[in-house]
């Protein structure tokens, strides 16, 4: 049900941060660029719902922290890495899960490497993950800004392309309940083989800070 949960060191490299990719790797899989806030994240596994054909477990990375209640969250995936075999899916963005188990509850909008702005969730505990029929946003890629909105039970995904208008507002009604939940940037691949790091920066409303990789 998932695996040990580690802090996320900070970035110490030297040069760029949106060029020193390195500071990420399986052994360092999620790194945080303290002078301007980019986060590098190692995305690997075959997604959500990969598992089996019931689709009721997920496999990824997942840096995160936690929230209570309603809120906005916000973050632009300035760079994401597809990887061979992924058709496309191999995805970047924010999720709110109700556990770190692998079969937990979620909502998920990601932006993929070659399918748009993708949106899915789990409505209850061990149930199949659900998606929206087709691409809230066909044809954009990075960077794009994704935005989560919950007010309640009522769960909002969009996309801008400039942080300013955002697009496409998508629900679904997904019951946390009352108490603390997870909120934190996913990514993967899209298939059980290889890992790739993705760049994401410009986060708001929640602090990822703490890394899993949830495995089926």
């Amino acid at each position: 049900m998932g695996a040990s949960v580690s802090s996320a060191p900070p970035y110490t490299g030297s040069g760029s941060p949106s060029l020193d990719l390195k500071t990420a790797s399986p052994s360092n899989p999620a790194s945080m660029f303290s002078t301007q806030v980019e986060y590098t994240l190692v995305a690997r596994g075959g997604g959500l719902g990969s598992a089996g054909s019931n689709s009721n477990r997920d496999d990824l990375s997942y840096l995160f922290g936690t929230a209570d209640g309603d809120g906005e969250f916000i973050c632009r995936v300035n760079w994401i890495a597809g990887a061979n075999g992924d058709g496309g899916d191999a995805g970047a963005g924010i999720m709110a899960r109700g556990s770190l188990a692998n079969n937990a509850k979620n909502v998920t909008v990601l932006l993929t490497d070659g399918n748009g702005v993708t949106f899915q969730w789990r409505g209850q505990d061990n149930a199949a993950e659900e998606a929206w029929p087709m691409s809230i946003a066909i044809g954009v890629g990075a960077p794009v800004y994704v935005k989560m909105q919950r007010a309640g039970d009522l769960w909002t995904v969009s996309y801008s392309q400039d942080g300013t208008t955002y697009y496409n507002p998508t629900h679904v009604r997904v019951a946390f309940g009352k108490g603390p939940y997870y909120i934190g940037l996913a990514a993967t691949t899209h298939t059980p083989k290889g890992e790739v790091v993705d760049v994401i920066d410009r986060v708001s409303g929640f602090n990822p800070h703490m890394y899993v990789s949830i495995q089926p």
